[in-house]
C-alpha cells in the first residue's frame, strides 16, 4: 500500500471515529450529565496517555495543562449543546470550528483570498439553514459558539 493510499486510509477511519462521537454522546446525555462524560472521556485519555508524560519537559507539561483546560471547556460546551439538540446540528456546527482561524487572521491583518471567502459565506448560510426551525435556538447557538471557539483554539 502506497504511503498516499494509507493517508486516505487514516483519514477515512478518523473521520468515521470522529462522526460516530456524535450519536454516542448524544445518547449518553440521556444518562449522565456534561460533566461526567467530560470527566470520564479525560480519565480515560490520562490514563492511555500517561507513559507519554515520563520524557516529557516541565515546559511541555505546562502547555499541555493550558491545552487540556481548552480542550475540556470545548467538550463541555459540545455536550451541553448536544443535550439541546440533534447530534447531526451538533456534529455539523462542531465541525464548523474551521472558520474560526482564517477570520482570526482577518483580525490580525491578513487578507482572505475569494476562495475562503466564498467558503466562509457557504459555511454561515449552512449554518443558519440548518438552525433555523421557525425561529432560532440562542441557548444551544450560545454553547455551539463556545465549542466552536474553543475548539479552534485547542487545533
Amino acid at each position: 500500500m502506497s504511503q498516499h493510499l494509507r493517508g486516505i486510509s487514516a483519514l477515512l477511519i478518523v473521520t468515521l471515529v470522529w462522526g460516530t462521537t456524535f450519536p454516542a454522546m448524544k445518547d449518553m446525555t440521556g444518562y449522565l450529565s456534561a460533566s461526567w462524560i467530560v470527566l470520564c472521556r479525560f480519565a480515560l485519555a490520562s490514563v492511555l496517555l500517561l507513559p507519554f508524560l515520563w520524557r516529557a519537559r516541565l515546559r511541555d507539561l505546562g502547555w499541555g495543562a493550558v491545552a487540556g483546560v481548552v480542550l475540556f471547556l470545548c467538550y463541555v460546551f459540545q455536550i451541553e449543546g448536544l443535550a439541546l439538540t440533534s447530534s447531526n446540528r451538533n456534529a455539523f456546527v462542531t465541525g464548523l470550528n474551521v472558520m474560526v482561524p482564517p477570520l482570526l487572521g482577518v483580525l490580525m491583518g491578513a487578507k482572505l483570498e475569494r476562495r475562503i471567502m466564498l467558503a466562509l459565506a457557504l459555511a454561515l448560510a449552512g449554518l443558519f439553514a440548518l438552525c433555523w426551525e421557525g425561529s432560532f435556538t440562542w441557548g444551544a447557538a450560545i454553547r455551539w459558539r463556545c465549542c466552536a471557539r474553543c475548539s479552534s483554539v485547542s487545533t
